[in-house]
């Protein structure tokens, strides 16, 4: 910098020892940054002005530069050359000719958006693709775009939609399947599940109701109070549920051997995990692909159906209004019902 002369209070711009002045500014091209070097000014504002001309024209210069049309393709072919020696270049190869087949080949890179990926997201889901899977799916698509914006400018204008966030929609069971589940579990668990939908909540904080949070209102119904728990940390504010109907005389018929409603008989402890038992049952009533968290969607489902009360369901069940909006926006446009509602539906299979 010695050799450009002394620096001005002007950004890039100095002054030589003969009077005169020079600039070399920042400039970000479609390759990356260049320092043009501008001598002879008179005056600064001229240096200023000849700045200011440099950075118009690398603009100009990087619009005509973008080629907007580079096919989705086209881009897939040099993202396995890139690759070309990866240890699993055979699956990667698979993920994004799974992309072209969906997309299109001759579909332009820049014309993907959230949409269309959440759409993309759908139709793995409906073959039976493994959420981890489908994240390999979309690391390719991440890839090829990444590569698109290095080699050709096209910078992708929104961001990848996550899992959870593509919505619930084609769940791998419906309620005739949980209720078979149910059917299915020893007398003693089945409670657990059954609460686990009409609460909307974790396996864990299930496992963790106390008899001391069952108890009476003043209008003499009975109500569970699920409060803050430390060992659980699912649970940030106290949420109450109206318990009548077969869901009241199910947990009352429960013995009361400690302090733990539903615990494990072996150790009359909190259960940590019943994931054995769960996966007979689903085995022998025919149901595959059921987890615990897909029992909470469930729920959430179900509840949004009877109620269409996205507020109320969102304070229950902990998960926000605007992810409720997103994931389950087909639901919402219900009337107002009782949540006793969604207590018969659950046992409606066992009294039909």
């Amino acid at each position: 910098m010695a050799k450009l002369g002394r620096k001005t209070k002007i950004p890039y711009v100095y002054q030589c020892d003969d009077g005169t002045f020079r600039a070399r500014p920042k400039i970000k091209t479609l390759t990356g940054f260049k320092f043009p070097l501008g001598v002879g000014f008179n005056s600064p504002k001229e240096a200023v002005d000849w700045i200011v001309e440099q950075q118009a024209y690398a603009v100009v210069n990087t619009k005509q530069n973008v080629q907007p049309n580079i096919t989705l393709g086209a881009m897939s072919e040099q993202a396995l050359a890139e690759k070309s020696a990866h240890k699993n270049i055979r699956m990667i190869r698979y993920y994004l000719d799974q992309a072209v087949d969906f997309f299109g080949a001759n579909t332009p890179i820049e014309d993907l958006d959230r949409a269309n990926i959440t759409n993309y997201v759908h139709e793995l889901r409906g073959r039976g693709l493994s959420d981890p899977t489908i994240r390999h799916h979309l690391a390719e698509i991440r890839w090829m775009m990444r590569l698109a914006a290095d080699e050709h400018g096209i910078t992708r204008k929104f961001k990848m939609p996550k899992l959870d966030a593509c919505g619930m929609r084609d769940l791998p069971f419906n309620l005739a399947d949980f209720r078979k589940v149910v059917a299915h579990l020893p007398w003693y668990q089945k409670p657990i599940l059954r609460l686990m939908m009409y609460t909307m909540q974790r396996k864990t904080v299930i496992f963790n109701i106390k008899w001391s949070q069952y108890r009476m209102g003043q209008d003499g119904k009975m109500r569970l109070h699920l409060v803050p728990n430390k060992t659980t940390q699912q649970t940030k504010e106290e949420k109450t549920f109206l318990i009548e109907g077969p869901l009241k005389a199910d947990i009352e018929a429960l013995p009361k051997v400690c302090e733990w409603m539903m615990p494990n008989p072996m150790t009359r402890k909190p259960y940590e995990n019943f994931y054995k038992s769960f996966s007979t049952a689903c085995a022998n009533a025919g149901v595959a692909k059921m987890t615990f968290h897909h029992v909470k969607h469930l729920g959430v489902t179900h509840w949004l159906e009877k109620t269409g009360n996205v507020a109320q369901v969102s304070a229950l069940s902990g998960t926000s209004e605007k992810l409720i909006r997103e994931r389950y926006a087909h639901l919402t446009g219900a009337n107002e019902a009782e949540s006793i509602g969604v207590i018969s539906d659950i046992y409606a299979l066992e009294s039909a």
